[in-house]
């Protein structure tokens, strides 16, 4: 039976489902890890509990797994989220069995009457982060989105963005259109 100190592909989802029960990682979070860690992982239907993670050549599976039949009908940002996951989930499990036996804690939301500008003891923040009430300090993942012929926006979000956060975000890009509703920019 596969355990999580074994080192392997099982052992990691094993950890990421520790990592929820003990609320470390949220459900929503782990979830999305496990299941890009499966697809990613296990390609070509390659047992899990055969993959050490200590040895793993992430840039090779990456390889394997674009080239796959899974992969060719993803859409680009969803081949970002999966390789974002599954970095941060590896790096994560990597650290725990080097002897980080702790995952890694939840940021706590800023108390109520907090400074802004600089955390007790803590780093600067920028004045719009603090502003929002949130720390720039704080684990984010850079998205590249490939939003039309030869652009991509790039995106940093919070590990644990949550749904609220998302729909923000799209409320606000919303605003910035420029233009007719049909989609065509104004010349400038």
């Amino acid at each position: 039976m596969d355990t999580m100190q074994e080192g392997t592909a099982a052992g990691l989802l094993l950890y990421l489902d520790q990592a929820v029960r003990d609320k470390n990682l949220d459900v929503t979070t782990g979830r999305a890890y496990r299941s890009a860690v499966r697809r990613v992982l296990g390609v070509g239907g390659v047992l899990l509990s055969q993959i050490d993670i200590r040895d793993l050549k992430f840039d090779e599976q990456w390889s394997r797994f674009r080239a796959s039949n899974e992969a060719k009908d993803l859409e680009p940002v969803t081949l970002i989220s999966y390789r974002t996951r599954v970095q941060r989930a590896v790096a994560m499990y990597r650290a725990w069995l080097a002897g980080e036996r702790e995952p890694p804690k939840k940021r706590l939301p800023r108390k109520s009457g907090q400074p802004s500008g600089r955390a007790p003891g803590g780093p600067e923040r920028s004045p719009a982060a603090s502003a929002a009430g949130y720390d720039s300090t704080e684990a984010a993942i850079e998205y590249l989105f490939p939003l039309r012929k030869g652009f991509r926006a790039r995106l940093h979000l919070p590990e644990d963005l949550t749904q609220e956060e998302a729909d923000r975000v799209g409320a606000f890009v919303a605003t910035l259109v420029v233009g007719s509703p049909s989609g065509s920019r104004r010349p400038t």
